[in-house]
């Protein structure tokens, strides 16, 4: 007859305990390795805390119900001597205990705060991103106390070392800790720098899709922060247009900057370049024909100097662009 008892850790300890070190005296494994092992399993399933004792007097080869399961061998020992109550001997020689404990692993990686929202009284939804597992977002516990072990690592663009669980089906992760590795407090003096970072973190926030890895727009973020950080001069301006071309390229929906969208016209003849055109709502560059042909009013030109430029930067790292003199306009 199967007997249920639900028992606590330190009653499970000790019955694992006695069970292993006098009645299998000739057990390989030490008794409390398997008594830790116990425990584990117990804490992970605790909240079914239940053993099935009958299975163990009707067939001496199953210990509990989903913590473990036990080999027996040819020699024969009175189950009675474990302290279970029973007279049914059970063959027990050796043990193999494969454990299945659900326990979630803890995953580290480098990443870059975005955006971090209220929750509760004192925690923080973040939206990160990741170098090995993009954008994701999960709870802080206690980030928005005074005393918290996060510290100033969540702030805006924070380069971080952060550990974090994931469950399976479960759109936010935990967040366990955060190490901070590059702060971009510094630049918050610069006014154009601080809008700039803003500009970052919301453009990424938007484009990137959540659970898909991209390593590139992770080292794009790294190297815009890293030359802002530089302090050079026009560093701001070079790394928002550097950071603007290639968001939307890696994104997928940079345009065609060579080729007339409306006749295929050689925009970049070097004996006679033509001027350039766009508008919002087409996907390409219009020669001027094609501009007065099709009645693209409104229609912005993209000057041939302008395409050099997208050009250098799309072949080029941006500490290797030709200098040249940076202003808003």
């Amino acid at each position: 007859m199967t007997v249920l008892a639900a028992i606590d850790l330190g009653v499970l300890a000790e019955l694992a305990g006695n069970f292993f070190a006098e009645a299998v005296p000739s057990l390989e494994m030490p008794s409390a390795q398997f008594a830790l092992g116990v425990l584990l399993a117990a804490s992970a399933h605790a909240w079914n805390a239940a053993l099935d004792f009958g299975a163990i007097g009707e067939r001496g080869d199953e210990f509990g119900d989903g913590f473990g399961r036990i080999g027996f061998g040819e020699q024969q020992i009175p189950v009675e001597q474990a302290g279970l109550g029973m007279s049914k001997p059970a063959p027990c020689v050796n043990l193999m205990i494969p454990l299945c404990l659900s326990l979630m692993p803890a995953r580290v990686s480098e990443a870059i705060v975005l955006q971090t929202y209220p929750l509760k009284e004192s925690d923080l939804i973040v939206s990160f991103l990741t170098r090995d597992a993009g954008k994701l977002r999960g709870v802080a516990k206690r980030a928005r106390r005074p005393k918290s072990a996060f510290g100033a690592g969540l702030e805006r663009l924070s380069e971080v070392k952060v550990s974090y669980y994931q469950r399976e089906n479960r759109e936010l992760v935990n967040l366990d800790s955060c190490d901070l590795v590059h702060s971009q407090f510094k630049l918050s003096s610069d006014y154009y720098a601080a809008v700039s970072l803003d500009y970052f973190a919301e453009i990424s926030e938007q484009l990137l899709p959540a659970d898909e890895p991209s390593e590139r727009y992770f080292r794009l973020l790294q190297t815009v922060l890293e030359h802002l950080r530089a302090a050079e001069a026009g560093s701001v301006w070079r790394a928002a247009t550097y950071f603007s071309l290639w968001a939307v390229r890696l994104a997928g929906m940079l345009p065609e900057l060579h080729v007339c969208l409306g006749c295929g016209t050689w925009l970049d003849d070097p004996e006679q370049p033509e001027r350039a055109f766009f508008i919002r709502g087409r996907n390409g560059l219009f020669c001027a024909h094609c501009r007065g042909t099709l009645s693209l009013r409104g229609a912005w030109e993209l000057t041939a100097e302008s395409r050099l430029i997208a050009n250098d930067m799309l072949q080029h790292h941006i500490q290797d662009l030709a200098p040249r003199q940076w202003v808003q306009s």
